[in-house]
């Protein structure tokens, strides 16, 4: 089941949040983790008894640094130690079911022997896993909350329900965001769920349901039509640029507009889940593309893998080697592939650039115009590798895209696409600007205000009813971050 079904839609969240808020407030979060086991068992009924087995293993886990922590145990080698062996444990999901081919084929590759094929099945597929979806961000909220209670930033939670709804909550559980524990039990309780909170929780999520359902599948189709690695150089070049730049706008609705259903669901559950993109596409730098894309997951690699291991506060070969550790394991963390790595790595010789050589806040203003086109293109250029297969595909398609090639500079195909989806690439350019925000911001104060709300919300039913027949009709596609 997916967020974005009709099943889901007028289905499962109706009758949860019915539910919901019919029920007593010290029920709710029981309500929560039967709510995300039904969801989930939807999903794939063996990952659920998955799943179950690892929120249990977390439940003992944090036991244990209770337990620790009583007897001033934390502050100990052995206390240390025995907290490095509760992470390795529950890192051991996450590297089986994601990284086992992956391993397994390069360590055959190296020694050059054979791995039966059946051993394999049913664990991995192209950039990413099928048996176990959802697992990375499960895995990364679990190891923050475990380190936030070693560290005593928070206090252990002993009620395994409260914390099973934490881990378990279905809104988040496929694609984040990777939610602190510390930002969840503010709304723990569950009580005082204003109409408004409703409201604009009901509202954010048909916000993210139209972005996936309208732009980001239709967008899909306009991607699939250059999916065949075997004929890049028969595509002309104006293709294979609307082509990417159509995957690039595609990514970013799929992802944004999960992350607007999970956070307007939670919303309207009175959870408060932080933003987890803002217009990423205006970024000034790369680095600045990085506290716009995925923030959570951002977030989550400084406080637990930049800042350990010293951050800015040590030497430059020290933070370059930081940097590196945290890029390598960011493009590992999207998939067993090594174009995740290399996808990684570009950001990372990016930053490197930005950081030592450009200095871009010493420099004029026409650099940094000059440095925010470039980024962009940058950006879209780097999605080729993580969208490719292969390191050799990537490749391949860049040296066409450039005319390394003997390929046409114009084609039919070309002319098609941007014919029959022009409404499509237009949408998808337009709301990657914060058109909606700087037009709320111009009339909030003005006396034509109640008009503009009127106005939204129909054009938001406009949207919803064309998703809703898209959704019909058939065309659709799998949330693509679901896979990671």
């Amino acid at each position: 089941m997916s967020l974005q079904s009709c099943f889901f839609v007028f289905g499962f969240l109706p009758l949860f949040l019915l539910a919901y808020y019919c029920i007593k407030d010290n029920l709710k979060n029981l309500l929560i983790v039967a709510g995300s086991c039904a969801f989930y068992a939807f999903c794939s009924r063996k990952a659920l008894v998955y799943l179950i087995i690892i929120f249990l293993m977390t439940y003992v886990f944090s036991l244990i640094i209770d337990f620790m922590q009583s007897k001033k145990m934390h502050y100990k080698i052995i206390g240390k130690s025995i907290f490095g062996l509760i992470l390795s444990l529950s890192l051991i999901p996450l590297v089986y079911f994601k990284y086992k081919t992956f391993f397994l084929s390069e360590i055959s590759s190296l020694f050059h022997f054979e791995i039966n094929p059946n051993s394999l099945s049913d664990h991995n597929s192209v950039g990413g896993y099928e048996s176990f979806p959802g697992l990375s961000f499960i895995t990364f909220t679990i190891i923050s909350y475990l380190i936030d209670c070693f560290t005593q930033k928070i206090s252990v939670q002993k009620n395994p329900i409260n914390l099973a709804s934490y881990i378990l909550m279905f809104p988040k559980v496929l694609m984040g965001p990777i939610e602190r524990y510390s930002n969840y039990r503010n709304f723990e309780d569950h009580k005082n769920i204003s109409c408004g909170e409703i409201s604009e929780g009901f509202k954010r999520f048909l916000i993210g349901f139209c972005k996936k359902t309208v732009i980001a599948d239709n967008l899909a189709s306009i991607v699939a039509l250059t999916s065949n690695v075997d004929s890049i150089s028969q595509y002309s070049i104006s293709t294979l640029w609307v082509s990417s730049i159509c995957f690039s706008l595609q990514i970013f609705f799929d992802f944004s507009g999960y992350s607007d259903m999970a956070i307007g669901i939670a919303q309207m559950m009175g959870v408060r889940f932080k933003e987890n993109f803002n217009y990423p596409y205006i970024a000034s730098s790369i680095t600045d593309f990085w506290r716009r894309w995925h923030i959570s997951l951002s977030f989550w690699f400084r406080d637990y893998v930049y800042i350990p291991l010293g951050g800015s506060r040590k030497s430059t070969t020290r933070n370059i080697f930081t940097l590196l550790c945290v890029w390598f394991l960011t493009g590992l963390w999207h998939g067993a592939a090594y174009t995740f790595i290399v996808w990684g790595l570009i950001f990372f010789i990016c930053i490197l650039f930005e950081r030592y050589v450009l200095k871009l806040d010493t420099r004029e203003k026409s650099i940094k115009i000059i440095w925010r086109i470039c980024t962009l293109f940058i950006v879209n250029l780097n999605w080729v590798f993580f969208q490719s297969p292969s390191i050799q595909v990537a490749f391949q398609k860049i040296k066409a895209m450039f005319g390394f090639t003997s390929s046409p500079i114009w084609s039919d195909l070309t002319f098609r696409i941007l014919t029959e989806n022009s409404l499509f690439i237009l949408l998808g350019i337009l709301f990657c600007f914060p058109v909606a925000r700087w037009v709320n911001k111009k009339i909030a104060d003005t006396k034509i205000f109640n008009l503009y709300s009127i106005v939204e919300a129909l054009l938001i039913l406009v949207f919803l009813i064309w998703g809703i027949s898209f959704q019909i009709l058939g065309v659709h596609n799998p949330f693509l971050y679901q896979q990671f």
